[in-house]
């Protein structure tokens, strides 16, 4: 097996869903959304992406936050603790 991935169905009035998986040191991340429900879900898996970044910098003992590269409006969508 090269890959996995989290597949999460949506039944009845479910319309996100969200699943982590950790295999063979990759962890990944699998978001399914009602698109009509959610018309902005690419700003929730930025902010996704972004958290883990900034948990995994704090793993290693540095701050992502402070990396001139890190853009605080991509991730937090131009609001939120940093926007």
């Amino acid at each position: 097996m090269l890959e996995v991935f989290p597949v999460l169905p949506l039944i009845g009035s479910v319309s996100l869903g969200v699943g982590a998986l950790s295999y063979a040191g990759t962890f990944t991340i699998g978001i399914t959304a009602d698109r009509a429900a959610y018309p902005d879900l690419e700003v929730f898996a930025a902010s996704v992406r972004g958290e883990l970044d900034a948990l995994a910098a704090s793993a290693r003992g540095t701050s992502i936050l402070t990396r001139p590269d890190f853009d605080h409006a991509r991730v937090s969508g131009g609001y939120g603790r940093d926007g």
